[in-house]
């Protein structure tokens, strides 16, 4: 629906934003660039791997910030120890 005002704001709609970035993250992945299976489920079951993959990935980077975390935090706790 057009209408005459001029509006200078930007209001992103939220769902389209979602859309978009998972569109963005599966054109990374070079299997689902293109459609080499013949067989529906098996492109759908190349998405379904390509998500696996993502959140994979996701879930390792958090786990290693994490890692890194309770290492710094160790390592003060047996420095406070050691000089108890």
């Amino acid at each position: 629906m057009r209408t005459d005002e001029k509006t200078t704001e930007f209001k992103p709609v939220n769902k389209r934003w979602v859309i978009e970035r998972t569109y963005a993250w599966s054109d990374n992945d070079r299997r689902l660039c293109r459609n080499y299976g013949l067989l529906m489920e098996s492109s759908e079951n190349m998405v379904k791997l390509s998500a696996i993959n993502y959140y994979l990935t996701k879930f390792k980077q958090a786990l290693n910030v994490i890692l890194i975390y309770l290492y710094h935090y160790c390592s003060n706790l047996l420095f406070v120890f050691r000089y108890l």
